[in-house]
């Protein structure tokens, strides 16, 4: 939602060719209790979440292959996150990429904690 809606400035692909087809039975809120509350109901279909997630994938990738260096510099109004406004380079480093990784590190935690391997490596 972040790259299709707010960077590519486009709909979420949630929000249009997946609307009704995430594999999720309600989109995610934007976070808070109601984020608590919806992790707790919503019923995931997880074929359907795979499909949908090589769709973003897909979208994501080509994006990112047309951008120029000139479109890294541009300026995102990250105010309401109270971000300022930062360049596209600052926002896919510190957090595209950032969020992927931690994101990666707390699942490798929570399944070395249940005895499996975390990192692959």
């Amino acid at each position: 939602m972040f790259v299709n809606g707010m960077l590519k400035g486009g709909a979420p692909i949630m929000a249009s060719t997946f609307v009704g087809k995430s594999g999720l039975s309600e989109p995610p809120p934007m976070g808070g209790e109601d984020y608590i509350a919806w992790t707790r109901r919503v019923k995931v279909d997880l074929p359907q979440l795979k499909e949908y997630a090589q769709a973003v994938y897909s979208s994501t990738s080509e994006w990112l292959s047309l951008l120029t260096t000139a479109d890294l510099g541009k300026e995102i109004d990250l105010s309401g996150f109270g971000l300022g406004r930062q360049t596209l380079a600052w926002v896919l480093g510190n957090i595209i990429i950032w969020h992927v990784d931690a994101h990666c590190g707390e699942v490798s935690c929570l399944k070395g904690l249940q005895g499996a391997k975390g990192f692959p490596f």
